[in-house]
């Protein structure tokens, strides 16, 4: 090992002791790097909402907030670099009429790190408009989204859940790489987390059940990584991927939705395997290569169309009650399924709606396919 290798680990090492010291001292650090001690953490302990945070610093919120008024903040955080603790705090808005938010952070504050809280009640239950660390947050029962980050780039979401909302679980819009870990966005009226216009994207962990609409969308959004998903009993489609690119949907567990399992849709270069995971008993079909988006294989050529795709490894199965397990529709070429597993759909395991030698199909196992060429 070089000298410059040695130096690089030993400062990586004291790098790592100083955060655990900081955090040891009260709770944690900001992404300003300013540590938060007794000696400088605030104590907020207002008696409604309307708090405005101005000043960059650590705060611990002591008392639970209600809204009085349907509009207004109830938190807004204006400056950049706060920590603030929320934790065993709820904030409660005024429930259908609420057109307010339950905590803001302008887009004038980033580098916030927020950790803990219930907030419940509101349009939107956590609102983000610059680069924020939500630390396991709990959104729930608010009118409209529980979370929502809006321009917030590099913005992190670590454990918690966002669910039983009027909307999505979270919706993530012009905020490339962002990260999700360990999330619970499930029981939503809408989807659980929908990712609109963000590239580099990171989702691990995640569970997103019995939402009305999807598990996770991606829309125009490339390059977002979901390992070890769990999307079970969805209304639509357990991971829908609509004009998006270089995508990886891995090691999941897909099972039950109401339409698809995984669907792509005007989508290229997207990488789909279940090793470990399972894609089983969808509605209609658990991988769909297609346009249609509610009926399967319909005999017209998608106008754009998704190439390039790669199913590797995916285990689906229809149990005697589901039609398809694996279908490429009519006009989407130069796709590849590879080494996956199909059996007991009532109509095929699986389907190629193209020509020989348009999609290839290498080292899958299946009772039933509609084209002699898939093997």
């Amino acid at each position: 090992m070089t000298g410059f290798d040695s130096t690089v680990m030993k400062v990586t090492r004291v790098a790592r002791l100083v955060v655990i010291a900081s955090v040891l001292c009260v709770a944690a650090v900001s992404n300003s790097n300013a540590a938060c001690t007794a000696a400088t953490t605030h104590t907020l302990s207002p008696a409604a909402c309307g708090v405005v945070i101005s000043t960059a610093g650590c705060y611990n919120m002591t008392t639970n907030l209600v809204a009085t008024s349907n509009s207004g903040d109830c938190v807004l955080i204006t400056a950049a670099n706060v920590y603030l603790n929320l934790t065993d705090v709820s904030i409660k808005g005024t429930g259908a009429a609420s057109t307010s938010n339950g905590i803001h952070v302008a887009s004038t504050a980033a580098g916030a790190t927020i950790v803990g809280g219930t907030v419940s009640g509101f349009d939107i239950g956590i609102l983000a408009a610059a680069r924020v660390v939500l630390e396991a947050p709990d959104a729930e029962s608010n009118k409209g989204d529980g979370i929502q980050l809006n321009s917030a780039a590099s913005s992190k979401i670590v454990s918690g859940a966002s669910t039983s909302n009027g909307g999505n679980g979270v919706t993530i819009t012009g905020s490339n790489s962002f990260t999700m870990v360990s999330f619970d966005a499930s029981n939503n009226n809408g989807s659980g987390t929908v990712v609109n216009t963000s590239s580099a994207g990171d989702i691990t962990n995640e569970t997103a059940n019995s939402n009305a609409l999807s598990g996770i969308t991606l829309n125009k959004s490339n390059s977002t990584n979901i390992p070890g998903l769990i999307a079970n009993n969805n209304g639509t489609y357990g991971v829908e991927v609509v004009s998006s690119t270089s995508n990886k949907i891995f090691g999941t567990t897909i099972n039950l939705n109401g339409i698809y399992g995984v669907y792509l849709k005007e989508s290229s270069s997207n990488v789909v395997a279940s090793p470990g995971g399972t894609i089983h008993c969808n509605g209609i079909i658990d991988v769909y290569l297609g346009c249609s988006d509610t009926a399967g294989p319909n005999g017209a050529a998608c106008a754009t169309a998704s190439s390039a795709n790669e199913i590797d490894g995916a285990i689906v199965f229809g149990t005697g009650v589901n039609p398809y397990g694996i279908v490429i529709d009519l006009g989407n070429i130069g796709n590849k399924v590879l080494a996956s597993n199909g059996a007991t759909d009532t109509i095929d395991d699986m389907y190629d709606a193209n020509k020989a030698g348009q999609n290839t199909w290498f080292g899958n196992v299946f009772t039933t396919a509609n084209q002699s060429y898939i093997h």
